[in-house]
């Protein structure tokens, strides 16, 4: 269930501009400790044995919902991190909802829990055969007779996530770089779509230099170029429409 929309053209960066996002990927990383979800240290991603993860890796399946058939469309990333796509097959639109945040395995179980922002949102339990077997709230099988079952893909195919996001914004030197709430990724942004109202928004509250302020825009997480020649691309937060810049908020608060 891909996006169909065209991807933007490619954004030309000049050299001189990845000095200046350095400096404020520095001012970022000291940011990123106040909203990073809790990650489980007991279970890492890379663990040996017959349900380890090869990541990143992607699983889709249909599980009944509340009022009908919902295709789900899971990413898992390294460094603990997820995406998450339910369309509502037969709805009108939107009837598509993309969500991101940090998974973690249980202690000595094959149950994996997907948070945002901290809050346990979905467990599933990983079976032997790859697939995700969903659970209920209280972490165990559902007894339906229903589908409850994601397979994983042959293949990784990554969204590129259409949401509403929160994090902790700076701009400096010509540089914009996000910390985002659901979790806890430095993301660099793009200078285009809805960027300038962001940016007159958070120079219009007069913050110290390289201080972060609590940001809130619509956008997609998008791929691309990197500000260094030499580096793949990278993921990259485009603010499609801004919604607010709060002086006093962070993560967790309003």
């Amino acid at each position: 269930m891909q996006d169909e929309t065209p991807a933007p053209p490619a954004i030309v960066i000049r050299r001189s501009a990845w000095r200046r996002y350095r400096l404020v990927l520095a001012g970022a990383i000291c940011t990123s400790a106040l909203v990073a979800a809790p990650v489980s240290a007991s279970s890492p991603a890379g663990a040996a044995g017959p349900d380890a993860l090869h990541l990143p890796a992607s699983w889709e399946g249909k599980l009944p919902g509340a009022d009908g058939t919902v295709h789900w469309h899971l990413d898992l990333l390294p460094e603990q991190r997820y995406r998450l796509r339910r369309t509502y097959e037969g709805k009108p639109a939107p009837n598509r909802f993309d969500e991101i945040g940090r998974w973690e395995r249980a202690a000595d179980s094959p149950r994996l829990d997907l948070y945002v922002a901290g809050e346990k949102r979905v467990q599933f339990l990983l079976e032997a055969d790859g697939s995700l077997r969903k659970l209920d709230t209280a972490g165990k099988p559902i007894a339906s007779g229903l589908s409850d079952r994601l397979e994983q893909l042959p293949h990784p195919v990554l969204i590129e996530p259409h949401l509403k996001v929160s994090g902790l914004f700076i701009y400096m030197a010509d540089a914009a770089v996000i910390t985002l709430c659901a979790d806890g990724n430095r993301l660099p942004v793009a200078m285009e779509g809805d960027f300038r109202a962001l940016q007159a928004a958070y120079q219009k509250a007069r913050p110290a230099p390289g201080e972060a302020l609590l940001a809130s825009v619509e956008g997609r997480i998008a791929s691309r170029p990197s500000m260094e020649e030499t580096l793949p691309p990278q993921d990259t937060l485009v603010v499609e429409r801004f919604i607010s810049v709060s002086p006093h908020g962070s993560c967790g608060t309003s």
